[in-house]
């Protein structure tokens, strides 16, 4: 499964605001199964390793950059 880029990520927080959840707090999942979720507390972002995944489509190996939020 592919990981969702920023872009990705700020479309869909830019429709989150569009509905009215503007001031609701962000929660990301614990791990990949989603057994428990916590907010994000900091204000901050930094570069992270490469991420490695699956591609579905073409059932390759994957590598992309990745960004932290701290």
């Amino acid at each position: 499964m592919r990981p969702v880029l920023v872009k990705e990520l700020a479309n869909l927080l830019s429709l989150a605001v569009k509905e009215g959840y503007g001031d609701y707090v962000v929660q990301v999942s614990d791990d990949e199964e989603c057994n428990g979720y916590h907010p994000i507390y900091q204000h901050n972002f930094g570069i992270g390793e490469d991420v490695r995944y699956l591609d579905d489509k073409t059932n390759e190996i994957r590598y992309r950059n990745s960004l932290i939020i701290d």
